[in-house]
């Protein structure tokens, strides 16, 4: 091997580390500890590509980047947001007495709301149903394309 090829193999390991590098820092959360204050009571978090969305009581659903550790948006629910998940670019949130709200996170409005059997307290969604837990009433299981119950287990 001559001298220009071992100078031109040690310049393309530097050029991939130092991509590399950047691809890694660009996507990881920072290290260390820290702390944002979120509108009221922060009550539940989920985080998907970036973005923690924060379940934060009488104030609703706020969004932080995870990155900058800075809030990128706030928008209120309809009652006190106490839970949340994301599934397709949705946030579904535990909405105290006034159910599940279904929130666009492109455009942080509203979709839609639907009552449940008591005082939503956390939720999660799978294979297009939103499992809510519901306060004394139990677990609600929502159909989330057509907004409606598809059953409750009440708790003894």
């Amino acid at each position: 091997m001559n001298k220009k090829t071992s100078v031109w193999k040690a310049l393309m390991v530097f050029a991939a580390v130092l991509i590399l590098t950047t691809v890694i820092s660009a996507i990881s959360p920072p290290s260390g500890s820290w702390n944002v204050g979120t509108n009221d009571n922060a009550q539940g978090v989920t985080v998907s590509d970036g973005v923690a969305y924060v379940a934060d009581y009488s104030a609703g659903l706020t969004a932080v980047d995870i990155s900058s550790q800075s809030e990128i948006w706030n928008v209120g629910t309809n009652d006190n947001a106490q839970g949340v998940t994301v599934s397709d670019g949705v946030a579904y949130v535990a909405d105290g007495s006034a159910g599940l709200t279904a929130v666009d996170i492109s455009s942080q409005s509203e979709i839609w709301n639907v009552g449940t059997n008591d005082n939503a307290r956390g939720v999660t969604v799978s294979d297009g149903v939103a499992y809510v837990a519901d306060n004394s009433a139990g677990l609600t299981a929502v159909d989330i394309s057509s907004q409606s119950e598809i059953w409750n287990v009440g708790t003894n």
